[in-house]
């Protein structure tokens, strides 16, 4: 369900931005605890010329992508969240590879872009990857955002 004139204008602009290099679903429901994602981007086999028309978004389509777009500052439960739907489209992929007696290739992975005017430093930095040495805790900075 688009809440805001700005997700329909989002899920508008990139379901026609994105049509012609492949299947494009607007609030597309993820199964688990129902939650929807703004766009969901499945791509098909696309020459490099017609990717290269959209440089960095053409650079995306070969991969399988959920989109969500962010009016005002996104926080860091926001994108724990987008992070949680991205995780439940992979799991529903696990599924019904296992149900075809298949493995989901590193190159099948759905991927999560979010889109958002700003986003504060504070919150960039804790989704930051922090290298982990030998004997040392991993990093939960993300809770701290």
């Amino acid at each position: 369900m688009t809440r805001t004139r700005h997700d329909l204008f989002a899920k508008q602009y990139f379901a026609a931005l994105l049509a012609p290099f492949g299947t494009v679903h607007p609030s597309y429901k993820i199964i688990s605890e129902t939650r929807e994602v703004n766009l969901l981007f499945i791509p098909r086999r696309l020459a490099a010329a017609d990717r290269q028309t959209l440089g960095l978004l053409g650079r995306m389509l070969s991969h399988r992508y959920l989109f969500e777009a962010f009016r005002n500052l996104v926080n860091a439960n926001e994108i724990n969240s987008c992070i949680g739907k991205l995780n439940s489209d992979r799991e529903a992929l696990l599924r019904l590879a296992k149900r075809k007696k298949r493995k989901l290739q590193e190159k099948d992975q759905p991927r999560l872009s979010i889109i958002s005017p700003t986003v504060s430093e504070k919150t960039l930095t804790a989704f930051m990857p922090s290298p982990i040495h030998a004997g040392q805790k991993a990093s939960t900075n993300w809770e701290q955002a």
